[in-house]
């Protein structure tokens, strides 16, 4: 699957690096993307979480089926994806 298929199905679900307020809307999301995983259409993830006391508490990290160019590919996805909410909130709220 392609950077563009996967970012694509991601959008599809969720946009990615989303803030999601609500503890079950966090478990929607996790499930969806299960989904996405048994039907083939997600083959490699990496997933960062916070706890109750957020960035005062640990963070949560793992990456499964992916290397490390993939890995820095999806990071720097992320990242980007921050950038451009960034933008929106600042420019047209």
């Amino acid at each position: 699957m392609t950077r563009k298929e996967l970012r694509n199905m991601a959008e599809k679900e969720t946009r990615l690096a989303e803030v999601i307020p609500f503890p079950n809307a966090v478990a929607d999301v996790l499930e969806a993307w299960a989904a996405a995983a048994r039907r083939g259409e997600v083959t490699g993830i990496i997933i960062a979480g916070l706890g109750p006391n957020r960035l005062d508490g640990d963070t949560l990290t793992a990456s499964v089926g992916v290397n490390s160019r993939e890995y820095g590919v999806l990071v720097n996805d992320l990242n980007d994806s921050r950038i451009i909410e960034t933008v929106d909130v600042n420019l047209f709220e």
